[in-house]
């Protein structure tokens, strides 16, 4: 009898786990905006989320509604800033401009280049 409550204890926490992850990972543009890897982009919307996971191994970005889909701005990876412009003080609600590069089809990166930014746009 206890093992059988353990089990169903085990079950709905991993499910809430589960359900966590799902919603964390909605609030990025992991859907794809149908951009093409590689290929240099500039593109306008209105900040929608922020991903901050770069203290560590992960990215630093903004998560934009474009005309495109949703895309994530990516302008720190790790604990080093990319090379491209980062306006300081954008927030959620607001319209940016996004230079880089596509990375995947719901990722641009300002990284690379010095030649790239992401600013406020009106």
């Amino acid at each position: 009898m206890m093992n059988s409550k353990m089990i169903l204890v085990g079950f709905a926490v991993l499910s809430l786990i589960l359900a966590a992850c799902s919603s964390a990972a909605n609030a990025g543009g992991n859907g794809s905006a149908g951009l093409t890897a590689g290929e240099e982009v500039t593109l306008r919307g209105e900040v929608v989320g922020t991903i901050d996971d770069c203290a560590f191994d992960g990215i630093c970005a903004l998560v934009i509604e474009t005309e495109q889909g949703r895309v994530d701005a990516i302008w720190a990876e790790g604990m080093l800033r990319c090379e491209g412009s980062f306006e300081d003080g954008i927030q959620i609600g607001d319209t940016i401009a996004v230079f880089g590069i596509v990375r995947s089809s719901s990722e641009v990166s300002i990284c690379p280049s010095s030649d790239y930014y992401i600013s406020t746009s009106s």
